[in-house]
């Protein structure tokens, strides 16, 4: 009998599909009218330049020239609302900090020994780790 898979995203991933929706909207809410308008028929609605000109009632190239400035100032927003978060990503402290810590000096202590007699570090046979490594 075959072992049944759930398609279902997990609960993590639906939460951060909608955080993630949450800040696009707002990002997109955010957008002057014009350029609104323009961005929500060609990137999300996927009308073409054409169309949408004609919806609106414009030239194609002002549907071009707002898609351009709606695309750029969703793109600053974006990266502003990032830059606020980035500082915290991959925080180099505490656990984590002491878990790599750790594993750095387990392998240091595995790939050299050390030679009290002369108070230096030299390799333990570094060909032979390196092969292993490779394999």
């Amino acid at each position: 009998m075959g072992v049944a898979t759930d398609d279902r995203p997990s609960p993590e991933r639906q939460a951060y599909a909608a955080e993630l929706r949450g800040v696009l909207e707002r990002a997109v809410l955010a957008l002057p009218e014009g350029y609104r308008l323009v961005f929500m028929l060609r990137d999300i609605e996927g009308m073409d330049t054409v169309e949408t000109a004609e919806s609106l009632e414009i030239s194609e190239k002002a549907v071009k020239t707002r898609l351009h400035r709606a695309r750029t100032l969703l793109r600053k927003e974006l990266y502003s609302q990032m830059a606020e978060t980035t500082d915290t990503l991959f925080q180099f402290a505490g656990a984590r900090c002491d878990r790599v810590t750790s594993g750095v000096l387990t392998r240091i202590s595995h790939n050299f020994s050390v030679d009290n007699s002369r108070h230096s570090v030299r390799p333990a046979d570094c060909s032979a780790n390196f092969i292993s490594n490779v394999r």
